[in-house]
């Protein structure tokens, strides 16, 4: 594959991350923003399963930017659930936890390495990238308040939005 095989996939993911993020911008305000959420997850989870499936480069790439599209989707819809929903008292500490959970992804590579070498590559990031979407409809199924997340109220003042 080398240098560029690795930039084209990259690509595939970014390209697709950003197209997601303008999708959430026209669809994350409505009365789907749990299931989006939810889905979102759920779908980047099955495309990274697929990726560790491919050998296939145009196949990869595909499934690379479907992957980036989805997390497009759920990491910015995520995000702005967190801002509206959380009390103001509350979302300094909401933040903080948030925060640590990107810093906690070396600690599961470290582990991930680790499974890597017993049972492959391939298994380990199809495994690791199916929890994700176990996880992501598990929690949509047992969470109520994620399921009937309501519709935010845009307001015409910048400083005004509110679910």
């Amino acid at each position: 594959m080398g240098a560029v095989g690795f930039g084209l996939l990259e690509a595939a993911a970014g390209i697709g991350a950003i197209l997601g993020t303008i999708v959430s911008i026209k669809v994350g305000s409505g009365k789907y923003r749990g299931a989006l959420i939810s889905g979102g997850a759920a779908i980047f989870g099955l495309c990274i399963a697929l990726f560790a499936a491919s050998e296939y480069m145009p196949f990869s790439m595909a499934t690379l930017f479907a992957g980036g599209f989805a997390a497009g989707i759920y990491l910015n819809l995520g995000m702005v659930a967190l801002q509206t929903e959380v009390p103001d008292r509350l979302r300094g500490r909401v933040m903080g936890i948030w925060s640590i959970t990107w810093f906690l992804t070396s600690v599961g590579g470290f582990f991930a390495g680790i499974v890597a070498e017993l049972i492959g590559i391939q298994l380990t990031v199809a495994i690791g990238s199916l929890s994700v979407t176990l996880f992501a409809i598990t929690v949509y199924l047992l969470s109520k308040e994620l399921r009937l997340l309501k519709p935010l109220e845009i307001s015409t003042d910048r400083n005004n939005v509110r679910s």
